[in-house]
């Protein structure tokens, strides 16, 4: 991708949970940013032409990190460049995605609720599970807890899923919410494809269209 976009990539070694839960990885991205904008000069790269790229979990830590760079820039004294643009595939943006292993679509899931569940109580610190109605899992872990009053500080933003894709729904709301913001937004819905398909079937048409459509957005900035 760094080869097709012509860019430079800068791939953050963020902590993991469940030893280190939400918003640890994000945190570790948003410190990440800093110091590649303060050492762009000899980087040699522009600090304000920064794109985030994220895939699946690291599509959500993305956003999150977004939110925080937009929020930390409300009231902080330091003056750093918002980032110019997010790319998010098949993004994990809401820990409220559960549902039942009855679902006929379940078969489909890579991803599916079970597994869905466990990575979710890992990452937020074993609040998933029981406290998925309420508000006190950070925003930063699970960013589509954040209404559209709160997301206009978001850069243009790419988004795509799969029609089998679990997180299909969650995304559809977060790209309305996006436009709702006013935030420009690009998104690709693939038919018939579940989560993952550009790891399992990286050869296939639509996985090859996936890659495509990503890289001429990341190489507008």
């Amino acid at each position: 991708m760094a080869i097709q976009t012509h860019s430079h990539m800068f791939i953050p070694n963020y902590r993991l949970a469940p030893e280190h839960p939400a918003p640890a990885a994000v945190e570790d991205v948003y410190a990440t940013l800093r110091w590649v904008q303060t050492h762009a000069a000899g980087l040699g790269i522009n600090a304000e032409r920064v794109v985030f790229f994220g895939v699946s979990a690291g599509g959500g830590i993305a956003t999150g990190t977004a939110l925080m760079v937009y929020n930390k820039s409300l009231t902080s004294s330091e003056k750093f460049p918002l980032p110019a643009g997010l790319a998010l595939r098949y993004p994990i943006l809401d820990d409220r995605t559960f549902g039942s292993i009855e679902d006929p679509e379940h078969f489909y899931h890579v991803w599916n609720y079970v597994v869905n569940e466990i990575v979710w109580t890992a990452y937020a610190g074993g609040k998933a599970k029981a406290e998925k109605t309420n508000d006190t899992i950070s925003v930063y872990a699970a960013p589509a807890r954040v209404g559209p009053d709160k997301l206009r500080g978001l850069p243009p933003t790419f988004m795509d899923v799969g029609e089998l894709d679990l997180f299909r729904e969650k995304i559809t709301k977060f790209v309305a919410a996006l436009a709702t913001a006013g935030v420009n937004v690009e998104f690709h819905h693939y038919s018939g494809l579940p989560h993952g398909v550009k790891i399992m079937a990286p050869g296939i048409s639509k996985a090859i269209a996936i890659n495509k459509n990503t890289c001429r957005f990341i190489g507008r900035f």
